[in-house]
């Protein structure tokens, strides 16, 4: 078990408590936003998790947090769920506990929301845009067919509110298949907020659509994406890149949609080089390769790149 870093607390405008770390050393400073559910201390007990932070806080000083409504920062009621703007007030409220007056914003999967609308409302703070497997919306529509289907978005929803997920191997990867990793990422997760919020919570990010801020991006933005991943298909990864001015695309070999699945070490590297300017690259870190392709039960519903 890694030692958990130091929690502190940073108040927002509105006097609410926001759970954060500053682990590692700067400059650069980099805010990393991962998926919208978290808890600070659980990270850390989680050998995939703590290895893909641990590296990260060697090359930046990383600022860590639970969003307002999970984790250990305060609740919210689920009648008045927080917006992307309000997530954004709690980047700004630990950044400026942190004395930290500008990062790079590095975000995976549903973070991305809040990492593209923070860097469009205040490129002042933020030095670059690291996007890693995410996308500007969810689901799918008229004018965006690359979105993933309503009923699959419905059904993801109540898996959510269920206590007890059981989670499709297209956002677990390979890992779905091993007993002991899943019931302790169902720990993390029932630690990280009650089936309650988290049902709340999942179909309020559904619904979220950012498409229409991607041409006020004005930061240096670098888009990573795994060419396999099959919860959130590549061609959101294309999309951004088409979209967001000067934006530099990687693609990555791999099927894992949890960017510290898999092998995360190619990830780190393009981020390390990104944030900081120049090839740092990470040291390999050891990982356990899937002995069995991924079946996902949805994988003929989703749209294909």
């Amino acid at each position: 078990m890694t030692e958990v870093p130091e929690i502190r607390y940073a108040k927002t405008h509105e006097g609410l408590n926001i759970a954060y770390q500053a682990v590692g050393h700067g400059p650069p400073n980099v805010v990393y936003l991962g998926e919208w559910l978290g808890h600070l201390e659980m990270n850390w007990d989680e050998q995939r998790i703590a290895r893909f932070l641990g590296h990260l806080t060697s090359i930046a000083r990383v600022l860590l947090f639970d969003k307002r409504g999970v984790g250990l920062s305060d609740p919210v009621s689920l009648r008045e769920l927080p917006s992307l703007e309000a997530w954004c007030d709690d980047v700004l409220a630990v950044m400026d506990d942190s004395d930290c007056e500008r990062a790079a914003l590095v975000a995976a999967g549903s973070g991305g929301g809040l990492a593209m609308t923070f860097a469009a409302m205040h490129p002042e703070r933020t030095t670059a845009l690291v996007l890693c497997n995410t996308t500007a919306k969810s689901g799918r529509d008229s004018d965006y067919p690359c979105g993933v289907p309503q009923h699959i978005l419905d059904a993801v929803s109540e898996m959510f509110g269920e206590g007890e997920q059981p989670y499709p191997e297209a956002y677990l990867g390979a890992d779905a298949r091993d007993p002991r990793f899943v019931t302790a990422w169902q720990r993390w997760v029932r630690r990280a907020a009650s089936p309650g919020t988290q049902l709340a919570m999942v179909k309020m990010l559904n619904e979220l659509d950012v498409r229409h801020i991607l041409p006020a991006i004005r930061v240096p933005t670098l888009i990573i994406h795994r060419s396999g991943d099959l919860w959130t298909r590549v061609c959101h990864g294309r999309y951004l890149a088409e979209r967001i001015a000067g934006a530099k695309y990687v693609e990555l070999e791999g099927s894992d949609h949890q960017v510290f699945m898999g092998d995360p070490t190619p990830v780190l590297d393009h981020i390390a080089e990104f944030v900081t300017g120049h090839k740092a690259p990470v040291e390999p870190i050891e990982y356990w390769p899937p002995s069995f392709s991924l079946i996902s039960s949805t994988r003929q519903d989703m749209p294909h790149a």
